[in-house]
């Protein structure tokens, strides 16, 4: 449900917001969901009966799936169309694909090694830096697309 949600969200909010702040508060939100995760991990960790924190948990996972929808998931299918001449538009949406895929390949990898080296909260706490500085590329390679039609991007 926090999929269709975050999707709604980029859709009503992209031509008020900007896909690049769409992006980056996106990656942000992402940062401090998987921190809070992070905590009520701990929590459960240290706690292995009371089912509050796995309750809390899921509320946290569905602000991090909220975040992730509505701004990098999104944003990241919609840039490289508008960003590169047509010429290249094809080929610069092949690259992000690719390192898209390349990051969610890296992660099936990393994160049970992680998790089973330090369990699930340092597992969770190890990703708060990768997305934050996803965020930080973000906004050093700003170039905002709103409101410029891909003819005048052409030129």
């Amino acid at each position: 449900m926090s999929l269709l949600i975050g999707f709604g969200v980029n859709c009503w909010m992209i031509d008020r917001v900007g896909r690049m702040k769409l992006q980056a508060f996106g990656f942000l939100g992402m940062a401090a969901s998987l921190g809070v995760l992070g905590w009520f991990a701990a929590m459960a960790h240290a706690n292995p009966g009371d089912p509050t924190p796995v309750q809390l948990m899921f509320f946290a996972f569905t602000g991090f799936n909220l975040c992730l929808n509505m701004g990098p998931n999104a944003t990241t299918f919609m840039l490289p169309a508008e960003l590169f001449p047509t010429r290249l538009r094809a080929s610069a949406h092949g690259v992000a694909t690719s390192v898209g895929r390349m990051g969610a390949a890296s992660c099936v990898l990393v994160v049970p090694l992680l998790q089973s080296a330090f369990g699930n909260a340092v597992m969770l706490w190890c990703l708060v830096p990768l997305v934050g500085l996803a965020s930080l590329v973000t906004l050093l390679c700003w170039h905002e697309t709103k409101g410029v039609s891909l003819e005048d991007m052409e030129s």
